[in-house]
């Protein structure tokens, strides 16, 4: 690595201290894994890294053909099976204390190498059709050199958020006289095809220069294939597709003066073909789309995965001219457009007959694909004096998934009612003015029925409670101590305008853990359920399920909750965003220790009336003398945030929480909460001496607490 200049200490604050503010958890965290992949049949040793993570005795991967053997410490035997497919798998450690959140772990078809010393006078020489598993430092850019023929089509591909990085990868090409032939700043993507016979310098580094464990990569060159995007081309039993891309198997090339030269090549695909996955996305909003990922393979390599999606009606390609009104393209609805924003500035117009009261939900679904655009739609009402603008959607800018779960996207929706019979006409254009890196700047436009429907989200709570006024943002696992609780928060994705209630239960749980059900509310988009762990449970590692029901036009729906984590936290999302994914399971641990205080309700479940005060009884039970007072609030019912800390002394064990409904305007229904436990230090008998730290925060087993309607006032009828 060649260093730079040095940063500010500004910076050098921000890049070192940040991540330890993440870090004041419980349970093992696995943080990163080197190599960050391997080739399929090949035997690696990985390196293994992270928080609380001492002795990791097991690796635990999502695919059963990936299985690993402890060497030392941090050190494993790594073996992949030939038959396992290309692609990105969940890896986790597994310690005394539990499972550890999970890490990305890819699987190659190319000949792999580590990143080693390297410097721009001493590139590492590398070999076409290899992959290069390395990391940046701090102010340095890595330096690789390989041999090309003239005519060959050589794709640099820097593969990083999908392996858990936070690297933004900036490569650059130099020919054999250093001079630059070509660079590409966003995406990892570099194409080139070669002139002349020679050697040919890469030149890595991060966007501002950041590096450090959190910051490694996957470097592949050769003349591998790769997808720029997948559009629908018709669909029955099984859905076509044309691929286009670059260095395709048999493809077609489509434009030769364009400057992203590509190739088409055209497939049939259903839901259960093999080539399709499963994606492990990494933007949230995606959850809510049934995405695939797709591959191309050949004798040269495996494509990066592409994501794609089936379409929800009739499939209609975009024809161009149709970039005025006047050359707007007709649709039969319901329908789904598929098409392209194929300039800056490109407006493409379509238009429909309806009939007064007919109601379409129309979608555009772009940037939850992966491209670099902001769709807006208007929607023009057309009359014998011109048109009337009716409808306007923009960005779906609501983030009901927190910090930790940012659910906001660029791609906007909403539903049409048509108030007369006529003629209505749509625009869709792209507010994205600036050029943005590839061609890949597809949309697919629905105008549909309504369809109501939901998908839920399952993501782990932090196990300790934050302190006051705390913005963190952690890594966090679920791993549960006996007696010990953990919130997990259900997130709603709410489709075509479905805002009924939604009841969230267990599916497949350890035996020894409780989940409690929670109901997400009609026209609230989350709640929190609660896993509490026995007394005297075994310690264990096992999956766990959620799933929700609701009813949607007199039929019960029921989804099963995908599971995600948080893959990257932050001490401040204003200034820095958390990193989540969606994972491949849930691993839900029990690990061989107490908590140390148990605070349990004396009453699982209480029932009331709406305005009443009602009062809740817990009680304490101290499983060591090392603790003294506890301080305890309510959590998980936001009405209840404003309700006091109470400070219980080290000889009370029981406490009686008085709750005015009334006050605290506590609606009617089922709600399901608990109490942070904040353990206070026992105070030292030599006064001279420093007390010990207090015992790590913690929440109480969870209550519920169900609200029924106040009985109808009664007035006396006057006598007769």
């Amino acid at each position: 690595m060649t260093p730079l200049r040095p940063f500010s200490f500004t910076a050098l604050v921000l890049i070192f201290v940040s991540p330890a503010l993440l870090f004041g958890q419980a349970g093992p965290r696995l943080l990163n894994v080197s190599p960050a992949g391997a080739k399929a049949g090949s035997v690696v040793e990985v390196v293994v890294g992270g928080q609380e993570l001492s002795a990791p005795k097991e690796l635990r991967f999502s695919h059963p053909g990936i299985a690993a053997i402890n060497k030392e410490t941090n050190r494993f035997e790594v073996t992949i099976a030939t038959n396992v497919p290309p692609g990105i798998y969940d890896v986790r450690a597994v310690t005394k204390q539990g499972a550890s959140n999970p890490r990305a772990f890819a699987v190659g078809v190319l000949n792999e190498v580590a990143e080693e010393k390297n410097r721009s006078d001493a590139p590492q020489k590398i070999a076409l059709e290899s992959t290069v598993n390395g990391r940046t430092d701090t102010n340095s850019i890595d330096y690789f050199r390989f041999a090309a023929k003239k005519g060959q089509r050589v794709l640099l591909r820097c593969d990083t958020r999908a392996i858990d990085s936070k690297l933004e990868p900036v490569l650059v090409l130099y020919d054999g006289t250093a001079h630059e032939v070509s660079r590409s700043r966003s995406g990892g993507l570099l194409d080139y095809t070669i002139p002349v016979d020679g050697a040919f310098t890469v030149r890595l580094h991060d966007a501002t220069y950041r590096g450090g464990t959190e910051f490694f990569y996957r470097l592949s060159v050769g003349t591998f294939p790769h997808v720029d995007y997948v559009l629908p081309t018709a669909a029955d039993a099984k859905t076509r597709f044309a691929v286009f891309g670059r260095n395709l198997p048999g493809g077609k090339e489509v434009d030769e003066k364009a400057k992203h030269r590509l190739e088409r090549l055209d497939v049939e695909l259903s839901e259960t073909d093999p080539a399709l996955s499963r994606p492990l996305t990494t933007m949230p909003a995606q959850t809510a789309l049934d995405l695939f990922e797709y591959r191309v393979r050949d004798s040269r390599g495996a494509s990066d995965a592409v994501l794609m999606r089936f379409p929800t009606a009739p499939v209609i390609a975009e024809h161009e001219p149709n970039n005025t009104s006047a050359t707007a393209g007709k649709l039969t609805v319901p329908c789904e457009v598929v098409g392209q924003f194929q300039a800056n500035g490109d407006r493409d117009w379509f238009s429909f007959e309806a009939k007064k009261g007919d109601v379409y939900w129309i979608e555009v679904v772009s940037h939850r694909l992966g491209c670099a655009t902001d769709p807006f739609v208007v929607v023009q009402r057309v009359t014998t004096n011109g048109a009337t603008d009716v409808l306007e959607l923009n960005d779906s800018e609501a983030n009901f998934g927190g910090p930790e779960f940012n659910t906001s996207h660029r791609d906007p929706s909403g539903k049409f009612e048509a108030k007369e019979s006529g003629t209505y006409r749509v625009q869709l254009r792209d507010l994205f003015t600036q050029p943005r890196h590839g061609p890949a700047k597809i949309y697919h436009l629905a105008i549909r029925k309504p369809a109501p429907d939901f998908k839920l989200v399952a993501l782990p709570g932090n196990p300790l409670p934050a302190k006051k006024d705390a913005k963190d943002v952690g890594v966090t696992t679920t791993t549960l101590r006996r007696g010990e609780t953990l919130p997990i928060k259900i997130i709603a994705f709410r489709r075509d305008g479905f805002d009924g209630m939604i009841d969230v239960g267990s599916v497949e749980f350890p035996e020894d853990v409780v989940a409690t059900s929670c109901r997400i509310e009609s026209g609230k988009s989350s709640a929190l359920l609660f896993l509490t762990a026995g007394d005297e449970a075994a310690a264990s590692i096992g999956t766990a399920g959620l799933r929700g029901t609701a009813p949607i036009n007199g039929t019960n729906v029921s989804r099963l909750a995908a599971p995600a984590t948080v893959v990257w936290g932050t001490a401040d999302p204003a200034n820095e965003a958390a990193m989540a994914r969606i994972v491949a399971d849930t691993a839900l641990s029990v690990a061989e220790a107490s908590v140390p205080v148990r605070v349990h309700p004396a009453s699982n479940v209480v029932e009331t009336v709406a305005n009443k005060t009602v009062k809740l009884s817990f009680r304490i039970d101290r499983r060591t003398s090392s603790t003294g007072s506890v301080k305890l609030k309510p959590f998980g019912l936001a009405v209840l945030d404003s309700v006091p800390e109470v400070d219980l002394p080290a000889t009370e064990t029981n406490l009686v929480l008085q709750i005015d409904l009334r006050e605290k305007k506590v609606p009617v229904g089922t709600h399901v909460f608990a109490l942070q436990v904040s353990p206070q230090a026992k105070a030292a008998a030599d006064k001279s001496k420093k007390p010990k730290d207090p015992p790590p925060a913690f929440y109480s087993a969870p209550i519920v607490l169900r609200v029924a309607p106040a009985p109808a006032a009664q007035t006396n009828a006057p006598s007769k």
